[in-house]
């Protein structure tokens, strides 16, 4: 079973890999709507990650907003 701060360690990894495919879209200059689909998943994986890291359980929501409220 996985403690908490593997969770938070496994969410923040999968927020890497939203960022680098932010940057991979950005960087090639197309397709900039993935790289704000991909920003904001990286956004929501961090902040879901440091909730679990303090040992709050993190809702099953999507909004940035409601998220770091």
């Amino acid at each position: 079973m996985k403690n908490a701060d593997d969770l938070a360690g496994a969410l923040w990894r999968k927020g890497e890999s939203d960022l680098a495919n932010a940057r991979m879209c950005l960087t090639t200059g197309t397709a900039l709507d993935t790289a704000c689909f991909h920003a904001q998943q990286a956004a929501e994986k961090y902040l879901k990650a440091f909730l679990c890291h303090r040992g709050i359980q993190s809702p099953f929501i999507h909004n940035l907003e409601k998220l770091v409220a």
